[in-house]
């Protein structure tokens, strides 16, 4: 029988380390869902394949932790940590850099198409009323 106090005490004392050790991610949780790996590993064949086994995930900022003896949470918890780090360290900047420059290019869009949209309904509303001025005469 697992001792679940037992692991989720040392899911949070290791988490803590790592905190401390890397000076990131505090705003981390852990959180130790075992009964949770079923559904986990069904949701993620559908996602990665057949041979794809998921033992923890990141979500709104908790890790959750699927495995179920101790060695197995204490790597699970560290990969995720690791997963999270760099996700939020080196490929958050990018995600923040292409979605300002997407808003840009979106506003400088819907701008210009703005202004050729204008354009074009002012040039059929003069066509319209030369067209009416030609019918009146």
């Amino acid at each position: 029988m697992v001792n679940s106090l037992k692991i989720e005490n040392e899911l949070q004392i290791e988490l803590e380390k790592l905190i401390q050790d890397y000076g990131r991610c505090r705003e981390l949780t852990v959180k130790w869902v075992p009964e949770m790996r079923q559904q986990r590993e069904r949701e993620s064949t559908s996602l990665f394949g057949d041979n794809c086994t998921m033992c923890g995930e990141v979500k709104d900022r908790t890790i959750y932790i699927y495995e179920t003896e101790l060695e197995e949470c204490i790597h699970t918890l560290r990969h995720e940590f690791f997963e999270y780090l760099i996700d939020h360290e080196l490929v958050g900047p990018y995600v923040s850099l292409y979605n300002k420059m997407f808003e840009g290019y979106e506003k400088a869009f819907q701008d210009t198409q703005y202004k050729r949209k204008e354009a074009l309904i002012e040039i059929l509303v003069e066509k319209e009323a030369k067209r009416r001025e030609n019918e009146r005469k």
